[in-house]
């Protein structure tokens, strides 16, 4: 079977085996796809487009689909250019936090352990106007998530909790200055757990030990009341939701 994958330097031939997993034949040629859940199919970041072929794996309005959930038995091509598709999707896609349509704009921030994408909302249609993606500046602690929870004793916790707070705040200032927009309506910040405890100031240590408790000192509430109380300095109207992860 042919996987044909077109980026911006052109196109790329992959022969794939039948029954292969296309996310695993990505990351096995060399090809960067956002997958913070290591290919499970909870995260929703590994969207590729679909140009021609089909896929089993659900498509949205867009053409997209994630390509974990894709086996592959029968020629395909895809698009990698707009893979930050799915950092969007999976900010704003959680059912009990939907953006409802409403006049003005609104942020969706996705805090990914290896970089952080801020995207600008027209509320009137839930459409993204623009985006901004940086390395997240807390790779200096560590590359990877224990990385990053060996590094949360001490002050270590507050430094990285500041270092992603104020990325966020720069990034998202800069986009609203780019468009000249002095307000917004909403923020939704999602992450995986590591990434939200460290941008709560929460410590995050049990989540090296015991993978079956993760989470279980913050429920929902919990976490909205921390979110007021580390509102974003620029936020005007609303404090910033931050759906369970």
């Amino acid at each position: 079977m042919k996987v044909t994958i077109v980026t911006a330097n052109g196109e790329t031939v992959l022969n794939a085996a039948t029954g292969s997993n296309l996310l695993s034949l990505l990351q096995s040629n060399a090809f960067f796809v956002d997958a913070d859940c290591g290919g499970r199919g909870t995260c929703g970041k590994c969207k590729v487009k679909l140009l021609e072929g089909n896929t089993s794996a659900p498509l949205d309005e867009g053409g997209f689909f994630n390509c974990c959930k894709h086996t592959v038995d029968g020629d395909i091509t895809i698009d990698l250019n707009d893979n930050t598709a799915g950092a969007f999707s999976a900010a704003t896609a959680i059912a009990p936090h939907r953006i409802k349509a409403r006049q003005g704009y609104g942020l969706a921030v996705d805090i990914g352990t290896t970089s952080i994408a801020v995207y600008l909302v027209d509320l009137s249609n839930g459409k993204p106007l623009d985006s901004a993606a940086q390395l997240n500046r807390q790779i200096s602690f560590g590359a990877d998530v224990i990385s990053r929870i060996n590094a949360s004793s001490g002050d270590g916790l507050t430094l990285m909790q500041q270092s992603v707070r104020t990325q966020i705040s720069a990034m998202s200032e800069e986009l609203l200055r780019k468009h000249n927009i002095k307000e917004f309506e909403k923020t939704i910040i999602a992450g995986n757990n590591t990434m939200l405890h460290l941008y709560l100031g929460k410590d995050p240590s049990g989540m090296g030990q015991a993978q079956a408790v993760i989470f279980s000192s913050l429920n929902e509430n919990q976490i909205y009341e921390e979110a007021r109380k580390l509102i974003l300095e620029m936020l005007r109207k609303e404090i910033p939701k931050l759906p369970p992860s």
